[in-house]
């Protein structure tokens, strides 16, 4: 981030002291215009997908996600893995067995009793009555008790709370949060819906809670190596609610803003061509 704002004109400064709060930003940027945001960086570690994950969870998470009970869908509290593979045949008797035997009058919303397993499997689950809890995605799986996202968005709205309530009304300058996530998988969806989904950052829930960030700056994969091949995808998106609208340098890479009802694209220049870093063929190393 420093080496980009120097190369778009901005004079940068490190952990700068302002007035009206106790807290030192990572960057304090002038831009070439003498305006001046506050940036704070964040790397999202967190990979809900792939091998690092725990391939036997993943496995069981797949399951549920195509798992068919009629009239609803699943929630997931808790999914510890075990030593070996559970078995998905005994896991669909043990859901259905639960579904078929709740007694009472109130099925909008059903407790699955404890799954655990000798060799350490754990699953908690939830039944969300269809008719109830509406979805219009059931590939996602919802954590019941939290209502977040239980997927690659979760790591980035964890990271975005951490950073969103940082800088009350006595700063009076933009606020713009970075976050590179070292999680390859992420696609379109999983930008979009931590920040305006329904328990999104800027979403019902918390659209005036956080409308002091103007914009949050996506990047995947960052790496020296990976930078230097052009494979580094960056995404600004500006928020919709913002007490202090963001339109600096960093709209110079791709942003999107929300017009009309959903996210609109303005192209912009990748990272490598702002830095002026030579492009490598990957095919070289």
């Amino acid at each position: 981030m420093h080496e980009l704002f120097l190369h778009a004109g901005c004079k940068p400064t490190l952990h700068a002291t302002l007035t009206g709060t106790a807290r030192q930003p990572d960057f304090l940027v002038q831009e070439p215009d003498g305006s001046e945001f506050l940036l704070e960086a964040k790397s999202s570690t967190d990979i809900s997908s792939g091998p690092e994950n725990n391939p036997r969870r993943n496995r069981i998470l797949d399951f549920l996600r195509g798992f068919k009970c009629d009239g609803f869908s699943l929630g997931v509290n808790e999914v510890t893995a075990g030593s070996n593979d559970l078995s998905q045949r005994h896991l669909a008797r043990h859901i259905t067995r639960a579904l078929s035997t709740t007694v009472g009058t109130n099925r909008e919303r059903i407790l699955i009793p404890l799954l655990e397993t000798d060799d350490g499997w754990k699953i908690r689950l939830t039944a969300f009555s269809d008719a109830s809890y509406s979805s219009k995605n059931r590939s996602v799986l919802y954590e019941a008790w939290s209502h977040t996202w239980n997927g690659p968005s979760f790591a980035l709205l964890n990271s975005l709370k951490k950073k969103g309530g940082r800088y009350g009304d006595g700063v009076s300058m933009p606020f713009v949060i970075a976050i590179n996530s070292l999680d390859p998988m992420l696609v379109n969806r999983d930008y979009k819906e931590p920040l305006l989904g329904e328990r999104g950052f800027w979403g019902r829930s918390h659209a005036s809670q956080y409308r002091r960030v103007s914009g949050v700056l996506f990047t995947k994969n960052l790496w020296p190596e990976t930078l230097l091949l052009g494979q580094v995808e960056s995404r600004l998106y500006l928020n919709p609610f913002a007490q202090r609208p963001y339109n600096g340098v960093l709209t110079k890479l791709d942003t999107f803003g929300f017009e009309g009802g959903s996210w609109q694209r303005y192209p912009g220049k990748p990272i490598h061509e702002l830095l002026q870093l030579r492009h490598y063929d990957s095919s070289l190393w």
